[in-house]
C-alpha cells in the first residue's frame, strides 16, 4: 500500500451561483483541509473530513478573487456548508473508491459516497510529464444535498459542482504508473 499525506493532493470544489438575482451572490471555491489518500492491489481510495472542507475566496469567471469575502463571510459561508449542505455532524466523511486505472491517463471509474449516498463516479485524469490532475462534476441533488438557497431561491448554487484535483507529489504519479502497470 502507498499511503499519501494531505499535502500530496490538493482538492478544491467550485460552486457557480444561480438564479434570478446570481449577480448578487457570489461563485466559490472550497477546499479540503483533511484528507487521506492511498493506493492499493484494489485501487484508489480518498477520504475526506467533510468538517475540514472550508471556503477559500470568491470566484469570478475563472479566476480566484481572495479579497472579494471578509473572513466574517466566510466563516458564515463555511457553517452554512458544513451545517445545513454537507450535514457534518451526520455524515462526517465523504469517501471515493476506484479500481487502479490502465494508465495514468484517462478516467477512473469508481464510487463516491457523499452524504450517505453511495453513487458511481467518473473522474478524469489528465497527465503532464510527473504532473497529474483530475476533474469531476457531481450533482448535491444526485446525493440528497439540496443546493444552497437564499432569497426564496432567488440566489441558489448550482446543482453540479466542479472538483479539482491537484497531486502536489510527483511520488503519486509515479506509484500510480506502477500500481497500473501490475493491475
Amino acid at each position: 500500500m502507498n499511503a499519501f499525506n494531505a499535502d500530496a493532493l490538493r482538492l478544491s470544489i467550485l460552486t457557480r451561483r444561480d438564479g434570478l438575482l446570481a449577480r448578487a451572490g457570489h461563485d466559490l471555491r472550497l477546499q479540503a483541509n483533511a484528507l487521506r489518500f492511498w493506493l492499493d492491489h484494489e485501487g484508489v481510495h480518498l477520504r475526506i473530513d467533510s468538517a475540514h472542507i472550508e471556503p477559500v475566496c470568491a470566484r469570478m469567471g475563472d479566476r480566484d478573487m481572495p479579497l472579494l469575502l471578509s473572513e466574517s463571510d466566510l466563516r458564515r459561508i463555511g457553517q452554512n456548508l458544513r451545517g445545513e449542505v454537507l450535514r457534518v455532524q451526520r455524515f462526517p466523511e465523504i469517501a471515493f473508491d476506484a479500481p487502479l486505472p490502465s494508465s495514468g491517463q484517462g478516467s477512473l471509474d469508481g464510487h463516491l459516497t457523499l452524504c450517505g449516498v453511495r453513487r458511481p463516479q467518473r473522474v478524469f485524469l489528465l497527465r503532464r510529464g510527473a504532473a497529474l490532475s483530475a476533474t469531476a462534476v457531481l450533482t448535491q441533488s444526485a446525493f440528497g444535498i439540496e443546493p444552497y438557497s437564499t432569497m426564496l431561491g432567488a440566489i441558489r448554487v448550482r446543482d453540479e459542482v466542479e472538483i479539482e484535483a491537484e497531486v502536489t507529489e510527483p511520488a503519486v504519479a509515479a506509484a500510480l504508473d506502477a500500481a497500473s502497470a501490475t493491475a
